[in-house]
């Protein structure tokens, strides 16, 4: 299984897919809203390099962000800190994240 979303969208509907996939960005763009991830199921894919990682997301030119777990308990995290936290508060968590593996602390 494989699925290409901006991160919004796929953000929007973290809750519905399945924590054990995982998520790629291009490796050569910034992250924000509007970037293409590729989400894929791990499990399913057959060609896998040296290091037992798929080949399919670096033979397109991404690299491994998240996982959709990773991705569900930061909007996890980030409501318990703030009910009414948004798309762009979601996405500097996670590019929080991905940079420090924490989760961010926001102040009210």
């Amino acid at each position: 299984m494989r699925l290409e979303l901006a991160l919004k969208n796929m953000l929007d509907k973290i809750e519905s897919l399945d924590w054990k996939w995982d998520v790629y960005i291009p490796s050569n763009k910034e992250i924000n809203d509007s970037i293409l991830c590729l989400v894929l199921d791990d499990d399913t894919e057959e060609d896998r390099g040296s290091d037992d990682e798929p080949i399919y997301p670096t033979s397109i030119g991404y690299k491994s962000f998240l996982s959709v777990s990773d991705l569900q308990s930061i909007k996890s995290n980030l409501l318990q800190q703030n009910s009414e936290a948004g798309l762009n508060e979601l996405i500097s968590a996670a590019k929080y994240y991905y940079e420090n593996d924490a989760f961010i602390n926001i102040n009210r």
